[in-house]
């Protein structure tokens, strides 16, 4: 079985730019345990829908 993005290190994201952008962009999932998102399900360990999470679009203050 392939390693999902959940696995990868930080040294692993360092390394590998590319690839972690070609899997995140235009994210549409992401994981329910780490919170990483991706554009596919097959790249996270425990994958949710975006569409299917949101029920209401809240607004966050990231001053609080």
């Amino acid at each position: 079985m392939p390693k999902t993005l959940c696995d990868w290190s930080k040294k692993e994201l360092k390394q590998k730019p590319e690839k972690l952008h070609a899997l995140t962009r235009n994210a549409c999932h992401y994981c329910k345990k780490c919170g990483r998102v991706a554009n596919t399900k097959k790249a996270l360990c425990s994958a949710e829908s975006f569409s299917k999470a949101m029920t209401v679009v809240e607004e966050v203050d990231f001053a609080a």
